[in-house]
């Protein structure tokens, strides 16, 4: 069976990856179809998900924001790069955009997350999980956003790459 970014698929293989294009950077999307593995009924759902991920990301990435102005995880992760990493405003200066040259160092950091990878697990309630970092040079801190099949949120969570 052929599908969306991944092509021909089996029913003996349980674990994809595949580097595509969303937006303004290339990505990596995981595919996990060990919770269905033999069967083909999630390939619908599945494309339909894909399909909307550009939409998808927008709206995540308000999510972040949102959570961010409650003081949930995404500003505890913000919070730690400033204070473990001692992030300046003069370094951050440097690599923000000029429209956020005025802004406090929280949102100067909250503007330079960037979409890394999405690991889809058909058959899971977290269907979706959206990855986000810092450059690599300045964190190896992962900011991870779960969402339903129909993309919304369901919860946030911070891990550090390689753990």
């Amino acid at each position: 069976m052929r599908i969306r970014f991944f092509g021909e698929i089996g029913p003996k293989i349980t674990q994809y990856s595949k580097v595509v294009h969303l937006q303004d950077r290339d990505i990596v999307v995981d595919l996990n179809t060990e919770n269905v593995v033999g069967g083909y009924r999630w390939v619908p759902d599945y494309d339909n998900y894909v399909s909307k991920m550009i939409m998808l990301r927008k709206s995540i990435e308000i999510a972040i924001h949102n959570d961010f102005q409650n003081k949930g995880i995404s500003y505890e992760w913000i919070k730690y790069h400033i204070d473990e990493l001692e992030f300046t405003n003069e370094e951050i200066d440097d690599m923000v955009d000029i429209k956020y040259r005025y802004s406090s160092i929280q949102k100067k950091l909250l503007s330079l997350l960037n979409i890394t990878r999405v690991d889809i697990c058909p058959g899971e309630e977290d269907y979706a999980v959206w990855i986000f970092c810092l450059d690599e040079e300045l964190s190896d801190e992962m900011l991870l956003v779960s969402t339903d099949l129909n993309g919304n949120v369901i919860d946030f969570g911070w891990e550090t790459e390689g753990e």
